[in-house]
């Protein structure tokens, strides 16, 4: 997509500028400020986290660690493709 922004002399001399002493071109530079406009993403909860969230009592049976850790990635994926379809990261 093209954007088309009128800038001010001044303006243009501080993109410039500033571009120059980043060792970017200007796209480059608005492209990273543009980046930093974009929501951090939250940290993801582990298994052990959201076991506690379920109300499920901490264990140390390897099968149910590993069942709890098959949910939960399966929770993230799911998430995942929730996030691409509605056209977010």
């Amino acid at each position: 997509m093209t954007v088309t922004l009128e800038l001010t002399e001044e303006e243009l001399a501080l993109l410039e500028s500033r571009a120059r002493s980043e060792g970017v071109s200007r796209e480059g530079l608005l492209r990273r400020l543009i980046a930093q406009l974009a929501p951090a993403q939250p940290p993801r909860a582990t298994a052990s986290q959201i076991s506690t969230l379920r109300g499920e009592a901490p264990t140390d049976d390897p099968e149910e660690i590993a069942e709890r850790e098959r949910e939960h990635e399966e929770m993230q994926n799911n998430i995942a493709r929730w996030r691409a379809e509605q056209g977010r990261r």
